[in-house]
């Protein structure tokens, strides 16, 4: 499916899901990863098609990637966080909830 919202419910849905039932973060990144890409080149046919998801996708990589917490996962979070934070500058989502997870996180790594 071309469709991103579809990739990015699963991997929302895997992000929550434990691995040992099929879900798991990477699982989540290849899903959310797959969806942001579609995002990066859609373009809806008619206006009234659906536009919500962008801003999310960007918030659940920057979780993934914080979960997962391999070795240059946090700077991946990090420019996540940030093409989000510009595209989306109103998006209470990332200002709030993401970005509040990713400072706690740089936090406790120091």
């Amino acid at each position: 499916l071309n469709n991103p919202r579809y990739h990015l419910t699963l991997g929302v849905s895997s992000y929550y899901t434990p691995e040992m039932f099929g879900g798991g973060v990477d699982n989540a990144l290849t899903s959310l990863n797959k969806s942001y890409e579609l995002f990066q080149t859609r373009k809806e046919k008619e206006e009234y098609y659906p536009d919500w998801g962008k801003d999310m996708v960007y918030g659940f990589l920057v979780l993934a990637y914080i979960k997962r917490d391999k070795e240059g996962d946090l700077v991946k979070a990090k420019e996540y966080l940030d093409k989000g934070l510009e595209a989306f500058p109103e998006s209470g989502f990332l200002k709030g909830y993401i970005q509040k997870q990713y400072e706690e996180k740089v936090k406790d790594n120091k």
